[in-house]
């Protein structure tokens, strides 16, 4: 994955773009939702690093450091894992797998 996103001008965009593909693939407004406010989540803490940059790196550390400790239930961090995980992929042009219902999709972005 070779992304660089400053947090401050760019990122907000990039999140904006990969929710509307995850609503045009007929993901619920919900799990849109829950997506945007995991994804905020990291930003904060991103914001709160002395170089304000999304990358790879600093989402690991947040992955890491920061979701663990959080006060949320174990199902809600495993969302926001997988959350981030699927951000990271559509950044790095990744295929990854779209899960609706019963229906898996494969997709690049």
């Amino acid at each position: 994955m070779d992304f660089q996103i400053n947090i401050h001008t760019d990122f907000e965009s990039h999140v904006e773009q990969f929710l509307l593909e995850l609503l045009e693939r007929g993901y619920s407004q919900n799990t849109v939702k829950g997506y945007r406010s995991y994804l905020n989540r990291m930003k904060k803490y991103i914001l709160s690093l002395q170089e304000p940059v999304y990358t790879e790196k600093t989402a690991h550390t947040f992955m890491e450091n920061a979701v663990p400790d959080l006060p949320v239930s174990t199902s809600s961090r495993k969302h926001i894992l997988t959350s981030i995980r699927r951000f990271n992929d559509y950044l790095s042009g990744s295929p990854y797998i779209f899960r609706i219902g019963n229906c898996e999709t494969s997709s690049k972005s």
